[in-house]
């Protein structure tokens, strides 16, 4: 039995005799008995201190000792730090009434000495992740999270975590640096005014089979044939209109003049969508919208109209001008119009005066385009967002092209969705807080697509990732740009020289554009690509003649019906983020158990730019913040947004 101080006894389980102590200064051996003890780990009895003759220096927390050689040993123990006392405020209030004084202070410990992570014992274990400078954000880690609650569980009221002053400066000056260096971006949820509406717009896409565009008599062969010409001409037509910047104000003699390009080759884009414009509405469908351009522009009938001939698809509708009470015509002096010339090489307002009319032109080179004058006009935008805005009447006018000629057009009209200052983003940026995005989904669904625009296009989750999207640069100064640093295919990185992704004096880089189908790349990123793919794909090639001769394309039967080893194609993006392409944004079905490649090289004479398509965007969630430059994007079945 063992007698405690507090005078209980205990029993005694078992006996440790001599048994090595390891004390700060010295170890030694004593014998011990095995009793519950609580929250000590060990007792040193008054014959033990009697044999080392201690002696405890209680106000300078020393004890003094011999040690098992009989040498005077010192053990300092740790100073107790200062203890603050609380008191409510009712008891402040009592101390007040009688008479007390008051003082109030406020303390800092001020530590001038930076520490660093090698200075805290917990972390000199993680050094590896504790570092001197965050260099870039860690990679995207995809987990699963949640919290299940009971039904009808509230939150639990907690008061909230109370800081200095000095303690709030630091932390604001802290977050001010780690966004500064674009460690995180602030998501902001608009109360009114700026930003604060959400706006909705369906997207079709050509070949979906509720598109008024879809042609049921084209078997998947000629359909993909079809999208890899639409895909060349896309990017000849983005080509061409950089030379127009480049050469707009030069004529044959290398003097200032009227000089105008012609276009490569038309393209409208693959998605159409419904706007209605006027006062009364009058409403549009098979108006095409895209990523890649700036106008908008609509099929107009006036007075003074040309007559424009019907196509083979449904028949055309026109904005009727003489019917809209709010319909004006743009004049020379207008910055738009000014800005539209530049762009496209038209001069007509040179030399007029400033109240002129002001017209537009689009031509290429097999004779198609539109022509015609600038207006403004209200775009209709659903009751809640008129609410919204009814103090503020010009907010939601839109400059735009009343297209009087055209030839070899297919739709009533066009939505230019890039950063161009009279894209549809760009003039309804104040009503939508500069942000929009977009979610697509495949071209074999029946369901419709979804742009959004305001509140409505932020995305949030823990499977976000974002990337900066990069300045615009001199001549493709309205796309969207982003950062690529490298690729690989089934997990298996590509060997590519990174300067084929980099934007130099203008030219090259990488651009998102949802009016391109395919996956276009620069001639050196093409040609490893598709050695990488020869070198992947486990199954046999089967070749077909006319434009598909060069395209690797795949027999799958012997997958049985199960999911084909066809490998996805990863894009490392600056900022950590990663584009994860699967297998069936890449190839598309020609047959039931055939497969091609839906990826291209550049066309002749533009072996410098990286496209990433419409096809390989399906089923993604972008979203587009034009304010902050910043392009966030998650994995997402596309049906489901709303």
């Amino acid at each position: 039995m063992v007698l405690y101080g507090n005078r209980v006894e205990k029993k005694v389980d078992s006996c440790l005799f001599c048994s090595d102590l390891e004390l700060p200064i010295f170890q030694t051996q004593v014998n011990l008995f095995v009793v519950p003890l609580g929250s000590y780990d060990v007792i040193l009895s008054i014959s033990w201190l009697t044999k080392h003759k201690v002696v405890v220096n209680c106000e300078d927390k020393v004890v003094s000792c011999l040690d098992d050689a009989v040498n005077l040993v010192e053990i300092h123990g740790s100073q107790k730090p200062l203890e603050l006392r609380h008191i409510s405020a009712t008891q402040l209030k009592k101390a007040q009434r009688k008479g007390c004084t008051i003082v109030v202070v406020m303390v800092s410990e001020l530590d001038n000495a930076k520490k660093s992570p090698k200075d805290y014992l917990v972390l000199r274990e993680f050094l590896d992740v504790f570092l001197e400078d965050l260099t870039e954000l860690p990679p995207k880690r995809e987990f699963d999270f949640s919290i299940e609650l009971l039904p009808r569980t509230e939150p639990q009221s907690k008061a909230p975590y109370k800081m200095t002053t000095i303690e709030l400066y630091e932390l604001k000056a802290q977050l001010q640096e780690l966004l500064r260096e674009g460690h995180f971006s602030c998501n902001e949820v608009p109360k009114g005014g700026h930003g604060s509406i959400s706006l909705k717009l369906p997207l079709l896409h050509r070949m979906s089979p509720s598109s008024p565009l879809y042609d049921n008599s084209l078997d998947p062969l000629r359909q993909f044939e079809d999208a890899m010409k639409r895909s060349e001409d896309r990017a000849a037509s983005i080509f061409s209109i950089d030379d127009i910047f480049l050469h707009r104000t030069r004529n044959d003699n290398g003097q200032d003049g009227n000089y105008f390009s012609p276009l490569k080759a038309s393209t409208e884009g693959d998605y159409v969508t419904t706007l209605s414009f006027g006062t009364p509405p009058q409403t549009f469908s098979r108006v095409f919208a895209d990523t890649g351009s700036t106008l908008i522009w609509l099929k107009c009938s006036t007075n003074q109209s040309i007559t424009v001939p019907e196509s083979s698809h449904a028949p055309q509708h026109f904005f009727r001008s003489s019917k809209s009470e709010t319909f004006q015509n743009l004049t020379c002096g207008n910055p738009i119009c000014q800005q539209v010339q530049q762009d496209t090489g038209n001069q007509s307002c040179h030399n007029a005066a400033a109240s002129s009319s002001c017209t537009f032109q689009y031509l290429y080179e097999d004779m198609s385009g539109a022509m015609g004058i600038m207006a403004s006009d209200v775009l209709n935008l659903p009751k809640k967002v008129q609410n919204i805005q009814k103090k503020k009447k010009s907010a939601n006018e839109v400059a735009f092209g009343c297209a009087l000629e055209t030839q070899g057009i297919e739709g009533n009209g066009g939505v230019g969705l890039d950063r161009g200052p009279y894209s549809l983003v760009s003039q309804l940026g104040p009503l939508i807080g500069y942000r929009f995005s977009y979610c697509l989904v495949p071209t074999t669904s029946n369901a419709s697509s979804s742009i959004l625009f305001g509140i409505s296009a932020n995305i949030y989750g823990n499977r976000v990732m974002h990337t900066p999207l990069l300045s615009p640069n001199k001549t493709r100064r309205n796309a969207y740009y982003i950062d690529v640093q490298r690729i690989s295919l089934g997990g298996r990185g590509v060997p590519i020289p990174s300067e084929s992704f980099q934007v130099r004096d203008g030219f090259g880089g990488t651009v998102l554009d949802t009016g391109t189908t395919f996956l276009l790349f620069a001639t050196p990123v093409y040609r490893a690509i598709m050695v990488a793919i020869v070198l992947t794909v486990p199954y046999p090639q089967v070749f077909f003649p006319s434009i598909l001769q060069n395209v690797p394309c795949y027999d799958i039967s012997s997958s049985h019906g199960a999911e084909p080893e066809l490998p996805n194609m990863e894009f490392y993006l600056r900022g950590g983020a990663k584009l994860d392409i699967p297998w069936q944004n890449l190839f598309f079905f020609i047959e039931e158990n055939v497969v091609c490649m839906a990826v291209q090289e550049s066309p002749p004479g533009i072996t410098d730019l990286n496209i990433i398509g419409n096809q390989a965007q399906q089923n993604f969630h972008f979203s587009f913040d034009l304010e902050r430059s910043r392009l966030r994007f998650t994995r997402k079945n596309c049906t489901e947004v709303q």
